[in-house]
């Protein structure tokens, strides 16, 4: 979503997960991605990451995961 609310499609978007994204949940301008990964944007990130819009990662998100 636009900042002035219009939506598109975003095809560049790609957070660079290592290896299978599963499910996407969107709230508001934040994007859940739950998978197979352990690394997203070279971060470890065990199955379960939150992003921003623009695709990259929000580092103070931590996954239930995470040990």
């Amino acid at each position: 979503v636009n900042p002035d609310s219009r939506r598109h499609l975003v095809t560049a978007w790609n957070p660079g997960a290592n290896s299978v994204v599963r499910a996407l949940a969107v709230s508001e301008s934040t994007v859940y991605a739950g998978g197979s990964f352990t690394l997203i944007g070279g971060v470890s990130r065990n199955f379960v990451a939150r992003l921003n819009r623009d695709g990259s990662l929000d580092p103070t998100f931590v996954s239930p995961f995470s040990k």
